[in-house]
């Protein structure tokens, strides 16, 4: 799910992953946890650094998605580096972050690729698309 909304002139927003039928399968639990581990490393990423670009989050979520496909097993071991990390671009066909403003994306024209100055809003959502 991505969704947003506004409230006194605030924006958020905000994507959340959970199954339809309300429980995990095994299979959908392994690729929640891997995510979530996906998300929690990516918010340190960006408590811990001292520069930050949009840029390097979305390069550090596909490595981290690479490392998680090969960890639980989507592909073998033995799988190419380039492949996987396209592997991993194909599951996140999207960014990983955007600036929030005074809309939720009405930041479009701000390159992802500047140092973000200390106080900016930013989203960190790294998200699987598999159907």
């Amino acid at each position: 799910m991505d969704a947003g909304c506004d409230l006194n002139g605030y924006v958020s927003d905000i994507t959340r992953c959970f199954p339809i039928s309300g429980t995990f399968s095994s299979a959908q639990r392994t690729l929640y946890d891997a995510l979530l581990y996906v998300h929690e490393q990516l918010l340190a990423y960006a408590h811990d650094s001292e520069k930050i670009r949009l840029s390097n989050m979305y390069s550090r979520m596909v490595e981290l998605i690479a490392s998680a496909i090969l960890e639980i097993g989507m592909l073998p071991q033995s799988t190419d580096k380039q492949k996987l990390l396209n592997a991993a671009e194909s599951l996140c066909p999207h960014h990983v972050s955007h600036y929030l403003g005074m809309d939720v994306h009405d930041c479009v024209s701000i390159s992802r690729n500047i140092d973000i100055p200390h106080g900016t809003v930013f989203t960190v959502e790294p998200v699987n698309w598999l159907v």
